[in-house]
């Protein structure tokens, strides 16, 4: 849609692309990393292609045998420029298998691009045994290219706010996209039922959400370039000294209790601190 400006703030009036016109006190832009709001407020802010894919397929339990995925019910592989996760889904009805790679090859951004699952495979040319099994059983795999923007207190401005990748698109390295989203939107109706002002709500969202997202996106950065190092003795050395894998080191992310904690500064660890 289009949006008409008066001075600095968006007016109420938004007009949609079918004609439609809706006068509304404020807006919540939550349309994605290709967001058309974020667009219109700050003009030419495409995110940009990472040189990473990501491959994804299902497979049914029932097709695979248990010790591919002993003992936790998921397991993971991560080489020169590639990594792979498989786990359970709906109620272990289904194995869910990504893998991610380093590409020259430009890829769109989208879920429901069809995959050939020879290429996916040659993610990993030379696999080890179980992951050359995992691999072998995928007849129907999809892909996409992985955008990102770079970290931006942008988030909206007035009465108009941006929540989830349409305001802090990050890589799927530590599994934060979503629940990032999802804290956004709870933090963000808290503060709208606290304010009667939208706009000194949206302030008290950007002082206590932006510091927390960009240490996800942050985290994110540091584990794709762990996972995807091109020398593997030093990976494995960095795991052995528990120096370059980010593991261990994220309980700020998952002990984050959005109901207590909603309108209190966040904990992120200088090394993913701004």
């Amino acid at each position: 849609f289009k949006c008409d400006w008066s001075s600095d703030v968006c007016s109420s009036d938004l007009v949609f692309g079918n004609g439609n016109r809706v006068d509304a006190e404020y807006v919540i832009g939550a349309d994605g990393v290709k967001s058309v709001l974020r667009q219109a407020l700050y003009g030419d802010d495409n995110p940009t292609y990472t040189g990473q894919m990501a491959w994804r397929a299902l497979l049914k339990s029932s097709e695979v045998p248990e010790e591919l995925l002993e003992p936790v019910g998921h397991t993971e592989w991560v080489g020169p420029g590639s990594h792979f996760r498989a786990y359970f889904i709906r109620k272990k009805n289904l194995i869910n298998i990504v893998t991610q790679q380093d590409t020259d090859k430009w890829v769109e951004e989208g879920w429901s691009t069809r995959g050939d699952p020879d290429e996916m495979r040659l993610s990993f040319p030379n696999p080890e045994p179980r992951l050359e099994k995992i691999l072998g059983l995928v007849t129907d795999c999809s892909k996409w290219g992985l955008f990102t923007r770079p970290l931006t207190d942008n988030w909206g401005r007035g009465r108009i706010q941006l929540i989830g990748d349409a305001a802090h698109a990050m890589l799927p390295n530590a599994g934060q996209g979503a629940s990032q989203a999802f804290e956004d939107a709870y933090i963000l109706a808290r503060w709208l039922k606290a304010c009667e002002d939208p706009v000194e709500a949206f302030a008290n969202f950007h002082r206590v959400r932006i510091p927390r997202a960009q240490g996800a996106q942050r985290l994110s950065a540091a584990n794709a370039r762990f996972k995807h190092m091109r020398n593997t003795t030093a990976q494995h050395q960095s795991i052995a000294a528990g120096t370059g894998s980010v593991y261990g080191r994220t309980d700020w992310v998952w002990a984050f209790d959005p109901v207590v904690e909603w309108d209190k500064m966040p904990t992120v660890p200088e090394l993913y601190a701004a």
